[in-house]
């Protein structure tokens, strides 16, 4: 369970790293829309929210009442790995992907 987990999160960030010609390689046909990275960065929102909230979540379900924990934190790192490494790839990607329309944009006048 915890590796389909991490790696669903790394696989849906990357749109950029996957979509984008670059000016490098595909010289006529380089990518001049913003579209992937776009993608990407809305991307990273998510599981910077999730890496955001798990703090809370922990003090808020861990040791209270009755003393006993319904959650630990060895529960809640597959999520928090998840959710790191689908801001990174996503992240990484969207700033690729940025980089990489602004040069072709640039060399072809646009």
């Amino acid at each position: 369970m915890k590796t389909l987990i991490l790696t669903l999160a790394i696989m849906l960030g990357g749109c950029s790293l996957a979509t984008v010609n670059t000016y490098k390689t595909h010289k006529r046909k380089c990518t001049t829309h913003y579209v992937a990275p776009a993608v990407d960065t809305l991307l990273v929102v998510p599981p910077l929210f999730v890496l955001g909230v798990l703090p809370m979540a922990m003090a808020g379900c861990c040791g209270g009442g009755n003393g006993s924990p319904s959650a630990t934190s060895g529960d809640i790192m597959p999520i928090a790995l998840g959710a790191a490494a689908m801001a990174i790839v996503s992240g990484f990607s969207a700033t690729h992907g940025y980089r990489e329309v602004a040069e072709c944009r640039e060399r072809k006048g646009k």
